[in-house]
Order: C-alpha cells, then sequence, then structure tokens
C-alpha cells in the first residue's frame, strides 16, 4: 500500500478547509423605515445605529431562536456593519495605530459594557478617527458585524458569491537536456593525413583592423582662420515656489445617533449649548448644532432621541465630534 508524501497530505488538508469556509453573502433590503441595529440579536441589546426603507445590507448568517421572549422575534439576520457606524477598541493594546494583542475586540460602544461586534487580528492596522479616555473610535471595518429583525428584510435573490480557489498543482521537476554541439563529418577522398588537415576548416575571429593614421607635412598644413567668440548674454531666473494649498476643513460625514439630549451649560469651554449622551453609560456622543435647520433643541433636553446629520471633528475639540442636526425624532 503507497502512501502519499506529507507534503501533498498537507496541500489536500489547507484545500479542504478553505472550501469549507467560503461561503456566499446574501443581499437584501430594509422593508421598513427607522429600523433598529442592535448590538446583539436581542431586543435589550443597545443600538447601534438606524438604517431606512430599502437600504442595502448584506446578510452572513441568519440566527433562529429557539425559545424567544415575549415580543420578541424569532429570527435575525447578522449583517455586516453599516458603513460610519461607530465601533470602538481599547487604546493600551494599539501600538502606532496597529493591534498589539493577538486579537482585539471590536465593540459597539467606549466601554467593556458594550456589545462585542467583531475582531481584529494583531497587526492590521485602524483607522482612528477620535480618542475618548481609554478609548478609540476607528473606521468601521469590512469584518464588523450586527443584527436586526429578519422580518424587516426583503432578500433580494442575489448572492455574491466568495472567490474562489484556484488549488495549486505540484508539477515534478523538469530536466532540460542540452543537445550536444553538431558533429561535421567531412568526406574523404584520400586516406592520408595531410588531406585530412586540409579538410578541416577552422574558422578564425578575423584581426581588429586598426585605422591608419596619416600624418601631414608642416608645409602642408592650412592655416583655420580665428573664429570671435559670441557672447551669449545668461539671465538667471529665480525658480518660483508655488504656495501651499490650504487643506481646508475636516472632511464631513453623515451619520445617525441615538442618544438623551443634555446641556452644556455647566461646561463652559463646550462649543454648543446643547449635546448627545448615552443612555446607558452617559457618556457624551456628540456636541449639538441645530441652528442652521431651525430646530430648537431645548423642547428635547432630557428626551431620548434619535439625531441625524453632518459630523465633523473641530481641532480645538478633537476628543468629541460636532454635529450639524438635519433631522431629530424622539425615539421609542
Amino acid at each position: 500500500m503507497k502512501f502519499l508524501p506529507r507534503n501533498w497530505c498537507a496541500f489536500f488538508l489547507l484545500t479542504s478547509c478553505l472550501a469549507t469556509g467560503l461561503h456566499a453573502v446574501e443581499k437584501a433590503r430594509v422593508n421598513q423605515p427607522r429600523v433598529n441595529v442592535r448590538g446583539q440579536a436581542a431586543m435589550t441589546s443597545e443600538v447601534v445605529t438606524q438604517l431606512q426603507k430599502d437600504e442595502e445590507v448584506s446578510i452572513l448568517e441568519e440566527i433562529t431562536i429557539a425559545k424567544p421572549k415575549a415580543g420578541e422575534p424569532a429570527k435575525w439576520a447578522k449583517i455586516q456593519m453599516p458603513r460610519n457606524t461607530p465601533v470602538w477598541v481599547y487604546a493600551p493594546l494599539l501600538k502606532d495605530r496597529l493591534t498589539s494583542s493577538r486579537k482585539l475586540n471590536l465593540r459597539a460602544g467606549p466601554g467593556e459594557n458594550y456589545s462585542v461586534v467583531g475582531l481584529i487580528a494583531k497587526g492590521e492596522a485602524i483607522k482612528e478617527i477620535r480618542s475618548l479616555e481609554d478609548w478609540v473610535e476607528i473606521e468601521t471595518p469590512a469584518n464588523a458585524f450586527a443584527f436586526l429583525d429578519a422580518q424587516l428584510l426583503t432578500k433580494s435573490g442575489l448572492e455574491t458569491p466568495a472567490p474562489a480557489v484556484t488549488p495549486v498543482v505540484a508539477t515534478a521537476p523538469v530536466a532540460v537536456v542540452v543537445p550536444p554541439p553538431p558533429v561535421v563529418v567531412v568526406p574523404l577522398a584520400t586516406e592520408s593525413l595531410a588531406d585530412v588537415a586540409a579538410a578541416i576548416v577552422v574558422a578564425e575571429k578575423p584581426a581588429p583592423v586598426k585605422p591608419a593614421i596619416v600624418v601631414a607635412p608642416v608645409s602642408e598644413l592650412v592655416p583655420v582662420a580665428a573664429v570671435p567668440a559670441v557672447v551669449v548674454p545668461i539671465k538667471i531666473v529665480e525658480p518660483s515656489v508655488s504656495p501651499v494649498a490650504d487643506p481646508g476643513p475636516a472632511p464631513r460625514r453623515t451619520v445617525r445617533r441615538e442618544g438623551t439630549v443634555r446641556s452644556t451649560r455647566f461646561n463652559i469651554q463646550a462649543p454648543t449649548y446643547f449635546e448627545l449622551v448615552s443612555s446607558e453609560g452617559n457618556i457624551g456622543i456628540n456636541y449639538l448644532q441645530g441652528e442652521k435647520s431651525g430646530l430648537k433643541l431645548r423642547d428635547f433636553r432630557g428626551k431620548k432621541v434619535v439625531v441625524s446629520g453632518e459630523e465633523s471633528i473641530d481641532p480645538r475639540y478633537p476628543s468629541r465630534p460636532i454635529m450639524e442636526i438635519e433631522t431629530i425624532e424622539t425615539a421609542p
């Protein structure tokens, strides 16, 4: 009985593992307005963002709860985290914006009491947005996930297949045979050695021909008329230095946040009169501005709301972004 070599066994094992881990990602659209996306498959979990009707999501997995609680859905969809959703990592486990730990948890908020919504491998680079004490908000990675009620999605029937894995075929080394130089057989008209030597013609490289140098007598040299020197004025032009372009204000992004509106009258350094704080940990999320939209934020003071608008970082207040509110609604 013959056994496969060890390297072939490792090859088949690797191919089977790759084939098992690949699966298709199914597309779906939200069929209701203001759908809450949560950190866990439970109604008691925190809301990480909201989706509007007809927004497209990528379903990673469907989860069925065996014994759901009263009023909770039995089926949940695990989806790829929507873009511009805040995710946080623990700052002491980062070094030069690279993950120093073997695995680093992605969380839905700045604290260990928030849900884990993904993992980052060691050495993976991140893009920092802002920092809050020992936590750093980063740009949403592709492997972050969240959950929502599966009944609030309508599948489009389109699947994104996983990238195909091309098997690597091991080939045996090919021996290259170099043919010997051809042997020229010269027919001999005589058996004498002198005739054989005369029949073999050896091609030699011709000797290089040296150019002949002819020296003319002094009496035959023709004098050359002196050529007057031409002076050309040279103008030195100083190189022009282009002014450095102003980078302009920090880029803005449109986001949705959920929290409680609180006054900042006791914080003399706050750039606005109101702020948005998390309902769970009472941690500041955004400074709020509503003057351009004509909103009266004092009417929402102390209420749990869902706000959307453009978010930007002011260099004077890098720890918390400022949101220019476009819409505000009372959360259920």
